[in-house]
């Protein structure tokens, strides 16, 4: 069975890249614009975007971790901002990807998260 990865970004074009690369990876990729909408699921993996309309990808990342059906989900964090390191270890987030990224570093992050 394929492991499911939520993406949630509100950057419609990066979410469709992801979806597009990690499903040829064989992973079932499902992508949200609405934060609160996609933490309704309970995936095998999350990317976050830390800049969300609304909602920082920070206090998404938070509030998977502290419930108790998600709180063992793999988080990446992504983002352009020069402190993503100290945003995920306040978020507790697994891993960070910084933005621009090259495809093959997401990739990585995904299959090493995945196979814990």
């Amino acid at each position: 069975m394929k492991k499911k990865i939520i993406v949630i970004d509100d950057e419609y074009d990066i979410g469709e890249i992801l979806q597009i690369v990690l499903e040829e990876e064989n992973f079932h990729v499902v992508c949200f614009t609405n934060a609160l909408e996609a933490i309704r699921y309970a995936p095998d993996l999350f990317i976050i975007d830390h800049y969300l309309k609304g909602v920082s990808g920070s206090d998404i990342c938070r509030q998977i971790k502290q419930n108790k059906l998600t709180n063992r989900t793999p988080i990446i964090l992504m983002s352009v901002s020069n402190k993503l390191e100290a945003l995920t270890a306040a978020c507790k987030a697994d891993a960070f990807i910084q933005k621009p990224f090259e495809l093959e570093e997401v990739i990585r992050k995904v299959k090493e998260l995945l196979e814990q």
